[in-house]
């Protein structure tokens, strides 16, 4: 899926910048909400394993605050989303 180069995940066109907390598109600029970048760096980290969502919770990157179940598959729904559209949009170019 990802592959960790130095500084970034590449997979696909994309690229993930954990350092910058930035992901791209070619060029382009992706948004994505703190949680979900956090969600999609832990994914590309366990590349490979399956992510549980109690394993989301557990994490560190929800020690500082009471997500409920619901608030991780909102987020994973939200980062497969915005991926799904780009990969699309891409596509047709």
């Amino acid at each position: 899926m990802g592959e960790q180069t130095t500084d970034f995940y590449e997979f696909g066109r994309f690229r993930l910048k954990p350092d910058e907390r930035l992901l791209l598109r070619g060029e382009e600029f992706v948004p994505l909400t703190p949680k979900a970048f956090d969600i999609l760096l832990t994914l590309l980290e366990n590349d490979g394993r399956i992510v549980r969502k109690d394993d989301l919770m557990k994490a560190d990157l929800f020690s500082e605050i009471v997500l409920l179940g619901v608030g991780v598959a909102i987020a994973v729904t939200l980062v497969m989303v915005v991926m799904a559209a780009l990969t699309s949009a891409a596509a047709l170019q």
